[in-house]
Order: structure tokens, then C-alpha cells, then sequence
């Protein structure tokens, strides 16, 4: 069998996949079927985006584990990931914006701020509590997973809020709409630290609570100092 060198990393082939890195070995031109390829590979549950997005929801200890020991082929990267679910958010609010005139964004490019803010406050949290268990590296691979996936929730969970409250008057029941889509936030939260670092449910209860109470208080006062500003 004729060997071939892998265009990523240059190992020897034998095979339509490298066995060093797991890059596809292409032997024609780009054509409509890679395009094809490339589509379904998005949409591939067996890998990839869609794998990722499924197991973090449900297995978030199985990812966490399987992609710190090594095992990253079959999942989004953590820093991809974020991106993705940022765009898909940019995207359903352009979406929601056609659809609902009603609707406005007054104040919501601030979320990505605090998506940035939540992933490094995140990743402070856990590594104070559990620098024992993994270093700082790993402890930020999780907090990036984590925060991708409780931002996407947010945005899904929020978007489907204002569908249901869809009105003339749905600007003035965002403050409803966007508590009621912390709910499967916390939830979510609460489960994923009780999965990927093994504790109690009231163990876990309770560290939630402390960390979205210490991450208000800190915003509050941040609001706070800037007001006076």
C-alpha cells in the first residue's frame, strides 16, 4: 500500500486518516462534495460541534476526562467552541431582530463582556476550590467548556422566553424574561460541577449559590464604582 505524508503533522499514512493527529488524508481538489463533507461534519452527533454541544449537556464529567487525557479528536476545542456558540448567539439575535420589530439590543453587546468575565471568574473559582484535583491549564479548559456551554443555554433558554412573551410590550418584561432564563443556567451550573468534580447535590447546591451571589456582588459593585465615575 502506497504511504502517504500527512499534510498536517507529516507522519507516514496508510490509511484515510492519519493515526498521529487524526487529519484527513484528501488525494483530489476541493470540490462540492468536500463542501458536502464539511456540512455534515458540522452535524455529525458521532463528532465535532454537535457531539460536543450533546455531550457536555448530558455527560460533562465523560468530556472533561475523555479531553484532558488526550483523547481531543472526536470534540470541538474548548476556545473553538466558545466562538461558535458566540456566533450562534450574534445570529439568533439577528434572527429574533427580523422577526420581532418590536425586539430591540439596547445593552446586549455587553454580554460578551460578560461571557469573558464569567469564563475568568469561573476559572478562578474552580481552581481556588479544587487546584488540588488539576493545574491551571486544565482548570481552564473546564471553565471555558463550562461557561460556553451555560452561555449557550442562556441564549436558547432566553430567546425561546421572548417567543413565548413575544409582544409590543416585550421590552418591558425583559427583566422577567432574562431571570427566568437564569433558571436552567443555575441548573445546568449546578449539575455540571457535581458530575466533573464528584460532589454531593448539596455540596453543589451550596457553591453555586456562593459563586453567582459572589459574581452579583462583584458586578453590583463594579456598576457601582462606575456610576460614581
Amino acid at each position: 500500500m502506497e504511504l502517504h505524508a500527512c499534510r498536517n503533522c507529516n507522519a507516514k499514512v496508510d490509511g484515510p486518516y492519519c493515526s498521529h493527529c487524526g487529519q484527513k488524508v484528501l488525494k483530489v481538489p476541493y470540490t462540492f462534495k468536500f463542501i458536502k463533507d464539511s456540512i455534515i461534519g458540522i452535524l455529525d452527533f458521532d463528532r465535532g460541534f454537535l457531539y460536543t454541544m450533546k455531550q457536555l449537556t448530558v455527560r460533562p464529567a465523560y468530556i472533561i476526562k475523555e479531553y484532558l487525557g488526550g483523547s481531543t479528536i472526536r470534540f470541538t476545542n474548548p476556545v473553538k467552541y466558545l466562538i461558535t456558540v458566540i456566533g450562534i448567539s450574534l445570529l439568533l439575535d439577528l434572527i429574533y431582530l427580523k422577526l420581532v420589530p418590536h425586539y430591540t439590543t439596547d445593552g446586549e453587546s455587553t454580554d460578551y463582556l460578560i461571557a469573558l468575565f464569567l469564563s475568568i471568574s469561573v476559572w478562578v473559582w474552580n481552581f481556588l476550590l479544587f487546584k488540588k484535583e488539576k493545574n491551571g491549564t486544565e482548570h481552564l479548559v473546564i471553565a471555558i467548556y463550562q461557561t460556553s456551554q451555560l452561555f449557550l443555554m442562556g441564549v436558547c433558554s432566553f430567546m425561546i422566553l421572548q417567543i413565548i412573551y413575544s409582544a409590543p410590550l416585550l421590552n418591558e418584561k425583559k427583566s422577567m424574561v432574562s431571570f427566568l432564563s437564569l433558571v436552567p443556567i443555575i441548573i445546568y451550573y449546578i449539575f455540571f460541577t457535581k458530575k466533573v468534580f464528584r460532589l454531593t447535590w448539596i455540596r453543589s447546591i451550596l457553591l453555586t449559590i456562593l459563586y453567582f451571589v459572589t459574581v452579583i456582588a462583584m458586578l453590583g459593585g463594579v456598576q457601582f464604582l462606575t456610576s460614581l465615575m
